[in-house]
């Protein structure tokens, strides 16, 4: 198996889908790790699927991705929806939390996290008191937090990025607020969330993936020279994986020699596959996206903000 590079911008759907065609143009193409990001993944897979190409996502997490009744597409990253069910079950078994203010930061992925944690959270028992929105630039929370202490709610679940997760915790405890707070994988950075917040990011409780280990960063400093750039590293090495083992299952030595990998039988071999990955243990349902319940099958971490570090609780 030899890797072929390809940059498919991301969130650029044009360049996405110019990538996905010139690889599919490719007859020895085996399956394809990505794409990168929602947006590209959108444009990217109808193509993918059309070829009957394998291709899983390490880091696209929306969830309508594989509702689409496709056969090829898989991913070893989280759903949304799985995420905001780990906050939610986390914010009623541990927080006791009865009551919460919902706020995201009104972008396509804060919006979505934050409707699969109202349903969620519901479902469990629990009651929205409030959902608001800040727009991204917002750094004035005043009325905002006055409105959290009034609800006298006991957990406030923020679903966006930085820095509005960082200032919007900061200004709820110099305000006075003392409940809980829960934030997404969004939030899950030291640099922009715990050293802006400071003091405020203090037991705040963050959802996200798996952090690599000190052995695996030095193995791959040492093979590449540099830290990984992505927090999905070890979900794309899960996928690689996740491939090879298949590929392994089905693939055959035809009369003439030739190595033949049949990709409905990848497909089904991938369906059929559960291993321990480095994100948790890894089984894929019939939508390609990971099968469980808890976290460590879903390949999400439950950290708190303790001494100005992430300290993994579940």
């Amino acid at each position: 198996v030899q890797i072929s590079r390809r940059d498919d911008g991301c969130s650029d759907p044009e360049k996405a889908a110019d990538v996905a065609r010139l690889l599919i143009a490719d007859e020895t193409l085996a399956g394809v790790i990505g794409p990168m990001c929602t947006t590209g993944a959108q444009a990217a897979d109808r193509l993918y699927e059309r070829a009957g190409v394998i291709h899983i996502s390490p880091s696209a997490t929306r969830g309508d991705l594989s509702e689409q009744g496709e056969r090829f597409f898989f991913r070893t990253v989280w759903r949304d929806d799985a995420q905001a069910f780990v906050q939610a079950r986390y914010a009623i078994d541990e927080l006791h939390a009865e009551t919460a203010v919902l706020v995201d930061d009104a972008e396509p992925y804060g919006n979505a996290l934050a409707d699969a944690f109202a349903e969620r959270f519901a479902d469990e028992g629990g009651t929205i008191l409030g959902r608001k929105r800040v727009q991204s630039g917002t750094t004035d929370f005043s009325s905002l937090v006055r409105e959290v202490i009034d609800s006298e709610a006991a957990v406030v679940v923020y679903e966006g990025l930085n820095p509005e997760g960082a200032l919007l915790v900061k200004a709820l405890r110099e305000g006075g607020y003392t409940g809980g707070f829960i934030g997404p994988d969004g939030l899950l950075s030291v640099r922009d969330f715990i050293a802006t917040a400071g003091s405020g990011a203090e037991n705040a409780i963050v959802t996200g993936g798996l952090t690599p280990s000190p052995e695996f960063l030095e193995l791959y400093v040492a093979l590449y020279t540099r830290p990984p750039a992505t927090a999905f590293v070890l979900q794309a090495h899960d996928a690689v994986t996740a491939l090879l083992r298949a590929i392994e299952t089905v693939a055959v030595t035809d009369s003439a020699g030739n190595l033949t990998i049949d990709r409905e039988a990848l497909a089904h071999a991938l369906r059929e596959q559960r291993f321990a990955g480095l994100t948790g243990s890894i089984t894929f349902d019939e939508r390609g996206d990971r099968s469980g319940e808890t976290p460590e099958e879903l390949g999400i971490a439950v950290y708190r903000v303790v001494n100005a570090a992430f300290v993994r609780v579940r």
